[in-house]
Formats: C-alpha cells, sequence, structure tokens
C-alpha cells in the first residue's frame, strides 16, 4: 500500500507539468497571434492615413504662449443621404486639445479623441468616400517618451474601429 502512493504523487506531479506546459504554450500561441495582428492593423491604418485627405489646420491665437505650436480643426462633411457631420477641435501646447463631431441628426456632440499625458490631436484625415475619419495623435508621453496613435473612426456606423500605437511614426506623411 505505501508503493502505490509515491507513484499516485509522481503521476500528479507529470500531469500538473503537462498542464503547465499546455497553458504556456497556447498562451504563448494567443500572444503571437494578437502581435502579429497588431501589427497588420497599423499597417493597414498606416497606408490608409497616408492616402487619405487631410483636414487642413486653422491658426489658433495663443495669447499665453505665441510661440507654441497650437492649430485647430473645423470642416462639415456632407454624405450622399444629405445627413452632415462637422468635425472640429483643437490641440494646444504640451498636446492638450480635443476632436468633436458633431452630426446634423443629434443634438449632442461627440469626443471621438481627447489628450492624454502631454498625448494630443496632431493631424485629421478622412477617406475619398467619407465614411472613415482618421486621427493621428502624437506628443511626449510622461513629458518624456514620444509616442503616436493612429485612430480610425467609422463616420457613417459612428463607432471607433481601431486605436493603435505605431511604433515608427516616419512611416505617416
Amino acid at each position: 500500500m505505501s508503493d502505490s502512493k509515491p507513484n499516485q504523487d509522481s503521476t500528479s506531479f507529470r500531469k500538473a507539468i503537462w498542464i503547465a506546459v499546455y497553458v504556456l504554450l497556447v498562451s504563448g500561441a494567443a500572444f503571437f497571434a494578437w502581435i502579429t495582428w497588431r501589427g497588420r492593423v497599423a499597417r493597414h491604418l498606416t497606408q490608409a492615413f497616408n492616402r487619405a485627405e487631410e483636414i487642413g489646420q486653422l491658426p489658433l491665437l495663443n495669447k499665453a504662449y505665441p510661440s507654441m505650436r497650437s492649430e485647430e480643426w473645423d470642416r462639415t462633411l456632407t454624405f450622399s443621404n444629405n445627413l452632415s457631420v462637422r468635425i472640429y477641435g483643437h490641440e494646444g501646447p504640451s498636446g492638450v486639445g480635443a476632436i468633436y463631431l458633431k452630426y446634423s441628426d443629434e443634438a449632442t456632440p461627440r469626443m471621438i479623441a481627447g489628450s492624454w499625458d502631454y498625448v494630443g490631436p496632431y493631424a485629421i484625415r478622412f477617406d475619398q468616400q467619407l465614411r472613415v475619419l482618421f486621427i493621428k495623435q502624437s506628443g511626449l508621453s510622461a513629458g518624456v517618451f514620444k509616442e503616436t496613435i493612429l485612430c480610425e473612426y467609422d463616420l457613417q456606423r459612428r463607432t471607433m474601429l481601431h486605436q493603435v500605437h505605431i511604433s515608427n511614426p516616419s512611416l505617416l506623411h
């Protein structure tokens, strides 16, 4: 009877090891798939952003800091069904700013991109079909690290499709 117990313990230990190895393999595969998917989305967004038409910036008078970069956007797009959307917002010193959408059939505007941790709106573009809006957010995260985020917003479904950190912002023109 005492001989069977050590055998049982070693079998349980082997099962636990196999379960741990299986969990690690599945987790590793899932992580690799997520990284691969994220890279594909980033490449897709970078290419689509580069093809899109830019919404021009209007100079924003910054009385407190005249030498610091400040921009604002204000543009109205009209869809084929006569529905329109006003895209407006600003980017001030230190990445503080926000981008809003105001649809003609809605009473209140939607904030689709804000600023956080010194990273704020930098450029806005839309595709030729007036279906997708791209927002490039850029700045020094925590005041130290250069960070660029690219967002893709579906104007007709009124939803954010993707929001991805871009590791090589020099690919965006």
